[in-house]
């Protein structure tokens, strides 16, 4: 993990470089937020969904919101290991600088 610091919050991200094609940047970022998990999916929903970026929504479940668009991916999945926190993993290809935007909000 790689540490990251947006506007003085900090994160962790692990990138991934590897694929078929040449080179593939694929992004995962984790930040702890003390939103439900469910207010958490329905902001990446607005978000990254047809309300906001525009990506288009391929799975959803009760933890996991999964775009794709623009030539990339975004993944976001929450999960309550705290009392009073929420872990909110994120990974995506070709949408970095959105997701670190998406992260700021949470």
């Amino acid at each position: 993990m790689i540490p990251l610091e947006v506007n003085g919050k900090h994160y962790e991200v692990d990138i991934d470089r590897k694929g078929k094609r040449g080179i593939i940047a694929m992004a995962r970022y984790s930040k702890e937020s003390k939103l439900e998990v469910e207010e958490v999916l329905r902001r990446a929903d607005t978000f990254f969904g047809s309300g906001g970026l525009g990506l288009k929504l391929v799975e959803r479940n009760e933890c996991c919101l999964s775009f794709e668009g623009g030539g990339g991916h975004v993944t976001v999945a929450a999960a309550r290991c705290k009392p009073d926190y929420t872990d909110v993993d994120l990974e995506t290809r070709q949408w970095d600088y959105q997701v670190k935007k998406f992260m700021e909000k949470l």
